[in-house]
Order: C-alpha cells, then sequence, then structure tokens
C-alpha cells in the first residue's frame, strides 16, 4: 500500500534511470566526436623538369621533322594523372600541328621521358608548344607546366647560274648597242647569281673565253649574294673579239649546295663581221591642206639598206621635243621595209632617224616631213622661266615647276609641261585652254639623286604648235639626304625598371616623319617595346622611354625614315642593359604542422624564400606575427646560392579558431611580407585514463538531488524496498550503440539503436531522421570495403582520401570548407 500523493516506485526508479541514461549519452557523444580521426590525402603533380629544350631560343633544324624530348616528374609526393599536349603553330598564332596524350600516370617522385617527333615543318619561322593538363605543379625556376619555343627551318644552301646576257662593247667600255656582237668588239656578260637559300653565299664568277685557240680567264672574287635572292653580276672581256664563233664558260666558284647542274653554263656566241649597213629613206607624198590640227595622220617611210652588213636596230621619228614613233627593224644588206608612222597632225618638223645599231651616214638619211596645219598656238606668258615650289631639295624629295602659257591660236589646244634631269623624264597633266584663254601648266618630279646637275623642261603639245620659247634649262642643286643621328645618352635601372635616354640631331632642312622603335636584344633578334612615327625637327632633340623590367642583353634603338629618303648616319644604335637587379618572393605554406592546432601547441611553420633576377647572397631576417603585431617568433635567413629556399620555423600557438599569421622578411633593405590563415581545434577536455568520472560523478550528484527534492515532497523515508529484476530486463534497457552515416557529408556518428527523432551533424550542420538512418545502418554491410581515392580541397588543395563510392560532401580538416567529393 502506498499513501495518496505518493510516486509509484517504479515511476520514481524509471525517472532516475532516465537521467544517469541521458548523462552518459551525452558524454559518448561528446567523446566519439572527439576521437574521430582527421581525414588527410596527398594527391600528386605532374610538371616537366626546365632543361634546354624548355629555353625560349630558337631551335634551328634542316629537315621537316623535328624530335625533341622533355622529361616530366611527379614533384608533390603522390600519384598525378595528367595529359601532354603539344605541336606546332604558326608566327601568328594559328595552330598547324596538335598531339593530344591522355590518361598519363606518375607515381609518387616518378618521372617520364618523352621523345616527341613533329612532321611537316615548314620552311621559315614557326613555334613549338607543349603544355600539361590536369594534376599538374606549378611554375618555379626547376619546374614548369608548359612552354614555348621558336622553330626555324633553315632552306639548304642552293646557288646557281641563270642565262647570261651578251652585248657589245665599245673600246671606251660603253656598250655598243648591238643585239650581236661584231669583230673589233668587246663583251658585256650580265650573270645572274641566284641563291635559293636560308645560308648567305660568299664565292667567286669565273669567265673563260677562247677564240682561235686563245683563252682567256676573268676571276671575280668575294661575291656576297644574301640567303633568298638574286644578283646581276657583270663580267667584261674588254680584248676586241674577231669574226667568227667564240665559246664562253661561266663558272661558279665555292660551295653552292647539292644541286652541281647549275655551277656551270657554257655558250657560244657568233661574232658579225665588221661592215656597218647604210640607211636611206623617203615619205610618200601627203595632201597636207586637208589635214586638220589634232587628227591623226599615218605616213609610209620607206628605209633601204645599201650596206654590206644587217641592219637590227630602231626607227625612231620626234618632233624634236619628244619621241613620236619607235619601231624595232631589221634589214639585211640591199632589202628595203616599209614602215607605218602615225603622229598627231599639228605644226611641227618630224625627223626619223636610227638608233640601237651602228650604221654609215648616207646621203638621204636622216629623213624630214615638214607639217604646216592650221591649230592652236602656244606662248609664254610673262617671263620665259620657271616658278619652282619648295626648297631647298634634298635626295628623295619632289619638286614642284609650273609655268603660265597662253593660247594665241584659233583653235582649241592642249599642251603640259616636261622636266627632264638626266635620263629620267616628268610629264605632268594635260592643260586644254580655249583659243585665247591662258593656264598654268604643272609637274612634279622626284629627286633621285643629289648633286648640282642641269635640269632641262619644255613645253608638249599633241595638238597645237608654239611661239616663242618652248624650252630651257636652269641649274638645280640638290643636297644629300637629309639625315638624323641617334645615340644613347643614359641607360639606368631605377626601382627595378629600365630608363632609356636618346638623342637625335637632325640636319638643316623641313620637318621629317620617321618611325622610332626601341626595345631589347636577348641575342636572337630585338623586340621592340615602343613602335611609333615621330615629327622630328631640325636640330637637337632629347628622347625618354621606361622599358619596364627589361629582359635580354642590350638595349636597341632604331630609326626608319617615312616616305623620304634618309641620309647617312647610324640608323640603329645599341648598348648594353645595366646589371639586373633581385626580385624577392616569399610564401607562406597554408598547411603548419599539425594540421588542426590547438592553442600553446609547438606548430612548425613553413616558409619558402624565392629570389629572381641578379642571385644574391644578401642575408636577411624573418618576423612571424599575428593578427595584432604581436611577436611569435624572429630568425635570420641565411645566403643561399640557388632560386628558392624552404626554412620551418617552430612557435607558440596562439589562441582564435582562425589564426592569421604574418611573416616579415627584412632583405638587401627591402621588406617583403606574406600572410597566410589556419584554422585551430579547440583546447581538448581534460585527459581520462578510463571512464569519463567527471560526467559519471555529474550525473551521480544531479540524480542524488532530484531522489532527494522527490523525497521531500512526497515525505517518503530515504530507504526503499528494491525489487531485483531479470537480467534481461537490464540488457533491454541499456540500448545497443549502432554507427550511422550522414546523408550529407557521410559523417560517422553513433546512436543508440532505440533513439528517435532528429540529429544534427556537428560537421555540415545538416539534419535528418534518426530512425531511417539506423534503419539503413542495420542492413547487412557490403562483402569487401570499398577502395580509397585522392581528392582536393578547391580551397586550399589539401589532399584528402575518401571512399569511392562516397557520393556525399566532405569536411576539410585543414580550412573547414565542406564540399561535394567529386573524383572526375
Amino acid at each position: 500500500m502506498r499513501r495518496e500523493g505518493e510516486e509509484p516506485p517504479l515511476a520514481a526508479k524509471t525517472m532516475r534511470r532516465s537521467a544517469v541514461r541521458a548523462g552518459a549519452l551525452a558524454f559518448l557523444l561528446l567523446a566519439s566526436v572527439l576521437t574521430l580521426p582527421p581525414v588527410s590525402a596527398t594527391a600528386g603533380a605532374a610538371s616537366v623538369v626546365v632543361s634546354e629544350t624548355t629555353n625560349n631560343s630558337t631551335l634551328t633544324i634542316n629537315t621537316s621533322t623535328v624530335t625533341w624530348s622533355v622529361t616530366v616528374e611527379e614533384v608533390a609526393s603522390g600519384t598525378a594523372n595528367f595529359s601532354l599536349r603539344y605541336g606546332l603553330q604558326s608566327v601568328e598564332g594559328q595552330v598547324l600541328n596538335e598531339t593530344l596524350l591522355s590518361n598519363q600516370t606518375l607515381g609518387s617522385d616518378g618521372s617520364l621521358v618523352y621523345n616527341l617527333t613533329l612532321g611537316g615543318v615548314p620552311f621559315g619561322f614557326t613555334t613549338l608548344f607543349l603544355s600539361l593538363e590536369g594534376e599538374v605543379g606549378a611554375n618555379t625556376s626547376t619546374h614548369v607546366n608548359g612552354f614555348t619555343r621558336p622553330l626555324h627551318r633553315l632552306r639548304p644552301l642552293a646557288v646557281g647560274l641563270g642565262a647570261p646576257t651578251i652585248t657589245g662593247l665599245n673600246g671606251d667600255g660603253t656598250e655598243t648597242g648591238n643585239s650581236s656582237v661584231h669583230d673589233g668588239d668587246g663583251m658585256r656578260f650580265l650573270v645572274p647569281i641566284i641563291n635559293d637559300g636560308d645560308v648567305d653565299w660568299n664565292g667567286s664568277l669565273q669567265l673563260s673565253t677562247n677564240q682561235s685557240n686563245i683563252t682567256l680567264v676573268h676571276n671575280l672574287s668575294n661575291i656576297v649574294v644574301p640567303a633568298m635572292s638574286s644578283l646581276v653580276q657583270s663580267v667584261d672581256r674588254t680584248a676586241p673579239v674577231t669574226e667568227g664563233n667564240l665559246t664562253w664558260t661561266l663558272e661558279l666558284l665555292g660551295d653552292i649546295g647539292d644541286d652541281e647542274t647549275t655551277r656551270v653554263r657554257q655558250g657560244t656566241v657568233d661574232v658579225q663581221p665588221p661592215p656597218l649597213p647604210m640607211l636611206n629613206g623617203a615619205f610618200a607624198d601627203l595632201n597636207a591642206s586637208t589635214l586638220v590640227a589634232g587628227d591623226s595622220v599615218s605616213l609610209t617611210l620607206t628605209v633601204w639598206n645599201n650596206g654590206t652588213a644587217a641592219f637590227n636596230g630602231r626607227v625612231v621619228c620626234g618632233d624634236g621635243n619628244q619621241t613620236l614613233h619607235n619601231q624595232t627593224l631589221s634589214l639585211a644588206p640591199g632589202q628595203h621595209a616599209e614602215l607605218n608612222v602615225s603622229v598627231l597632225a599639228k605644226p611641227m618638223s618630224l625627223t626619223c632617224s636610227h638608233a640601237g645599231s651602228r650604221v654609215e651616214a648616207g646621203h638621204a638619211w636622216p629623213v624630214v616631213r615638214l607639217f604646216d596645219v592650221e591649230s592652236a598656238s602656244f606662248t609664254i606668258a610673262g617671263t620665259a622661266s620657271l616658278s619652282l615650289e619648295g626648297g631647298p631639295w634634298h635626295q628623295g624629295d619632289a619638286m614642284g615647276a609650273h609655268l603660265l602659257v597662253r593660247n594665241t591660236g584659233d583653235r582649241l589646244g592642249r599642251l603640259r609641261l616636261v622636266l627632264t634631269d638626266g635620263s629620267v623624264e616628268t610629264a605632268g597633266d594635260w592643260v586644254t585652254l580655249e583659243a585665247g584663254a591662258a593656264g598654268e601648266v604643272r609637274v612634279h618630279h622626284v629627286l633621285a639623286t643629289s648633286g648640282t646637275r642641269v635640269m632641262e623642261w619644255r613645253l608638249d603639245s599633241d595638238n597645237g604648235g608654239f611661239a616663242g620659247v618652248v624650252s630651257g634649262s636652269f641649274d638645280l642643286s640638290v643636297a644629300t639626304p637629309q639625315s638624323i643621328g641617334i645615340s644613347i645618352l643614359s641607360l639606368e635601372t631605377v626601382n627595378g625598371r629600365t630608363l632609356l635616354t636618346v638623342s637625335t640631331q637632325m640636319d638643316d632642312g623641313p620637318d621629317r616623319v620617321a618611325l622610332l622603335q626601341v626595345g631589347v636584344d636577348a641575342g636572337d633578334g630585338p623586340t621592340y617595346l615602343h613602335e611609333q612615327e615621330r615629327s622630328f625637327e631640325p636640330g637637337y632633340l632629347v628622347h625618354e622611354f621606361d622599358l619596364g623590367l627589361a629582359v635580354g642583353d642590350r638595349a636597341v634603338v632604331r630609326l626608319s625614315p617615312v616616305g623620304w629618303s634618309i641620309g647617312p648616319g647610324p640608323l640603329s644604335v645599341s648598348a648594353s642593359l645595366p646589371d639586373e637587379s633581385t626580385t624577392y618572393r616569399l610564401t607562406l605554406n597554408p598547411v603548419v604542422s599539425p594540421i588542426r592546432p590547438v592553442v600553446g601547441d609547438e606548430v612548425t611553420v613553413e616558409l619558402q624564400f624565392e629570389q629572381s633576377g641578379a642571385v644574391q647572397d644578401a642575408t636577411g631576417t624573418v618576423r612571424l606575427l599575428d593578427a595584432y603585431g604581436a611577436l611569435l617568433a624572429e630568425e635570420p635567413v641565411d645566403a643561399w646560392s640557388g632560386s628558392d629556399v624552404t626554412q620551418r620555423i617552430t612557435l607558440a600557438w596562439p589562441s582564435g579558431t582562425n589564426v592569421m599569421i604574418q611573416a616579415v622578411w627584412d632583405v638587401d633593405g627591402q621588406r617583403i611580407d606574406a600572410q597566410a590563415t589556419y584554422l585551430s581545434s579547440p583546447p581538448p577536455e581534460e585527459p581520462s585514463a578510463g571512464l569519463p568520472w567527471a560526467s559519471v560523478l555529474w550525473g551521480v550528484v544531479l540524480g542524488a538531488v532530484i531522489v532527494a527534492a522527490a523525497r521531500v515532497l512526497t515525505g517518503r523515508p530515504e530507504r526503499t524496498t528494491r525489487t531485483p529484476r531479470p537480467s534481461s530486463q537490464r540488457d533491454s534497457e541499456a540500448a545497443v550503440k549502432v554507427e550511422v552515416a550522414c546523408p550529407s557529408c557521410e559523417r560517422r556518428l553513433r546512436l543508440p539503436s532505440t533513439y528517435e527523432g532528429s540529429v544534427g551533424c556537428p560537421d555540415c550542420a545538416h539534419r535528418f531522421d534518426a530512425a531511417d538512418a539506423i534503419a539503413a545502418a542495420s542492413k547487412p554491410a557490403p562483402a569487401s570495403e570499398p577502395v580509397k581515392v585522392t581528392v582536393s580541397c578547391p580551397d586550399c588543395s589539401q589532399q584528402l582520401r575518401v571512399p569511392s563510392d562516397h557520393e556525399g560532401s566532405v569536411r576539410c580538416p585543414a580550412c573547414t570548407k565542406v564540399f561535394k567529393a567529386d573524383r572526375s
């Protein structure tokens, strides 16, 4: 019997057991979280070993196939999966040939040597390229993940002779103008030398002539024919030849390449007899009264050869100012020919003579025909001298000239102004003038040579006559081409950048435009960093350029004229670049040892010191500071000979969940900074050798308090009678622990088999139903454990090993990033 208001004994005992059980369960959950081992993994990285193959110097070959080799090493002490892509591209970047070697694997610290071959390499310049894809390492001074290299396929030396042109020479060394060689003439051989290769040729040319068993040999040495060009070399035999056959041999001396068929050329010359032709001629009758100025007139000219030698030349007709008819004519002795000479009717004296061959004087040669036609008549208005534009003139400039004329005739007519500079003739545009009208005729002439010369001018019309002065001459002085001298005033390095100062000095004359190019040369040709067209004034100018972090041997400055001829002087100058400065770099390893330190732990931090450019032996000091600037550690950094060195520093780990470490390196008068943030673990519970006695003690105390309170409320005596239960009943009340997996990140959790309700994952905070997870965990386990694979954290690249069949998320132990375990 129990008193009214008294709790049943069984209910009180159940409450006490539930309290103790809840405390034990909380302690076990905490212990399972703290004792779960961290996940760690290591992945590999493939990288190409820096060697002679990977440098940027031009690779020169002589065939259409290029073979090269590279060594790929694993540099991260893991297994690296990668692909290797290589090929050939044009200098404009167009891919000509490409090969992909996929599914390549390197074991930890392993290496592979790839012997690569590319065919179909075109002549000239192209670019080799190679790149690694997949799990690759970063570029360092000893390893790279890709590179390019210039490739030049040379055309082999291929020099040969072309067909020569042979002309006769007068006794004074001038050409006779005949298409054949006559008795008493000398001979001139114009010999084409053709170089179809990429190699300059330097050699000799030998001419041998034989006539009447007399052999004459002429040698020309030190002949240079640049690559991919040709040269016409003149060789004279000044000794007179005699009538009959003359044999000749031309031969190149020296190495000409593999094709020997073009080394020698031979031939014969039929030397003509010495007598000259004698020409006579006459025009057929023409009714001049029917002519109208400007009409086309066809005249018949009959030419006889009354000499004993053939005539091979030209018949040339003109009005004294210009050539109106030029026709080739060949007449054997005793033959005649009728020539059709077409001209425009105008007042003039038409004269026909010969050209291109020596003839004897005849009694009716040259032939003259007068024309008297009503037409325009032009006269100079004002002074009879040209007005010149521009000046002073330099070689290569264009000179303008103009003249005012008037048409004093009865008909409309047209005319133009013509300038003659030696053998060069330049005509202006046609100007049409009505009867009684005046106008200006103009011409622009390019002065191709320098010096003082006599320039001739004339007025020309195809349908009108002239009254008064129609031609003249004047002296003109043409200076040598205007030149610009360039020089380098200074070349220095300021704050790591190369500054170049250049001066130019231009002769007196007009302003000129020139292309100014400034760059650096690393030994394989200049690379221009600045290119622009500038207007230069006569006098002294200073130009400054910033070449940045110039890499090379020399600074190069080049000047090229734009639209004008430049005179003598240095058009390209260079100077050695100043000693290269040293660039320092400091990097903190994103992973410390241990990976998740606790405040107060002794932690090792790894630092990498790098220098590029001129390697220095400077020593320094490195300091490690926390986020508030407090000094954590300070150590000296000794000098080293390579490009990088690694140093480990041990320090007492500061407090905080995310700890920022700042490294300050004082070296060579510079301050180099780097920083990284690391994740800390919370302070551990007090260690114990066995059961969690602290939690048990707190549970006992809590249970005692609850029991005491219950007794005070119920007034029951403290001592109660316990009824023993069977052992099977006690075992059923102690629920069996079951290990379940978080559906989101696959974190393993231990839950009582009788637990119902929701559970929160401590890693990814995902909540899920415990009953479903316990039911899934109770299913039979697979026969074999899944294979572990390696994945990489997308934030800090930490390598983790997870089961191959894992489909959920993973938490990185280094940076706490939760990410999808993508193993593709």
